[in-house]
């Protein structure tokens, strides 16, 4: 009898596998179709012929609706000593033209440094885009804390870091709301924008800071009448803060010996010590014996303030002994 279930037979097989292409033949099979050689071409045309397509393109960045004429910068407000004639100023000094191309990728990158370059401007913070016809830029500017008297004559103006500022910029009559330094031995290394190069401006400047910061209702400049920060040492330009050494006189002939200019590291009282020192010795302008009452002060030593009568020819000499 049958077996119900017969035993299957298995299907005869190849002996051999049906060979695989390599990658190198399907990669010639994909290139090789129409789509890829088309777009193959198309990338190859655009890369050969672009120079001259970009040639024959219209410059956009000459067109009017893409200029701003200088006159649309706006900057930031400046103080009463900063010319109003800013933007003028460095158009003049700058050789970007006007009008100036809103489409040139450069454009901010040129303003910040053509800005920056000119003596007024401590720091160019932005330069935006605020509009399709204006430019707005922001700064910092350099205030005036000093003028410096040369043996040459002229009053030269600095700021608190003793960056020398346009003194064209200054008519006569300013010098007198500002500080004076004398006894200077030296001269601007540099045009306005510089540092002066002398370490003595720059700790006189400093001074002139601390002296005319407004405390309560006046600065010390005020309360004591000062008329003038002076050069005591060394006799030539001084090469750091600590080599120099500085004195005040006031409008009476009263004389002041500072010492090291703040920041200078030196064993020396405080600049807050030295004006507690200066409100317990010297007159204050407006008091009765202010103009009669003339001292010259040392206040550098830590025990003791030396505390003379000056003479009468220090007085009329209105010079340090």
């Amino acid at each position: 009898m049958p077996p119900d279930n017969p035993p299957k037979t298995k299907a005869k097989t190849s002996d051999r596998a049906k060979p695989q292409p390599s990658r190198v033949s399907r990669l010639l099979t994909t290139i090789w179709r129409p789509f890829h050689l088309l777009a193959f071409a198309l990338i190859l045309s655009t890369v050969m012929f672009w120079p001259e397509i970009t040639r024959q393109m219209p410059d956009l960045r000459s067109r009017p609706e893409y200029q701003i004429s200088w006159t649309n910068i706006s900057v930031t407000p400046s103080g009463r000593w900063v010319p109003p004639d800013l933007v003028s100023k460095v158009q003049e000094k700058s050789d970007l033209p006007d009008p100036l191309p809103v489409l040139d990728d450069r454009l901010v990158e040129n303003l910040a440094v053509a800005f920056s370059r000119h003596p007024w401007v401590a720091e160019v913070i932005s330069v935006a885009k605020t509009g399709p016809e204006t430019i707005n830029i922001e700064m910092k500017y350099r205030t005036p804390v000093l003028m410096v008297r040369t043996k040459r004559g002229g009053l030269y103006p600095v700021d608190r870091e003793g960056i020398l500022l346009p003194p064209s910029d200054f008519a006569p009559a300013d010098a007198e709301r500002f500080p004076i330094l004398t006894q200077v031995h030296s001269l601007p290394i540099g045009p306005a924008g510089t540092v002066w190069g002398d370490e003595a401006v720059l700790g006189a400047a400093r001074l002139a800071v601390a002296l005319t910061t407004t405390q309560e209702r006046s600065s010390a400049w005020e309360t004591f009448g000062m008329a003038a920060i002076a050069v005591l040492g060394p006799a030539q330009p001084a090469k750091t803060l600590d080599d120099v050494t500085l004195g005040l006189l006031t409008s009476a002939g009263s004389q002041v010996i500072w010492g090291r200019p703040p920041g200078a590291d030196a064993l020396e009282p405080t600049v807050e010590q030295k004006l507690h020192r200066l409100d317990q010795f010297l007159p204050k302008y407006g008091d009765a014996n202010w103009a009669t009452k003339t001292r010259r002060l040392d206040i550098r030593p830590w025990d003791v303030v030396e505390n003379d009568e000056l003479t009468q020819e220090g007085r009329e000499g209105r010079r340090f002994q």
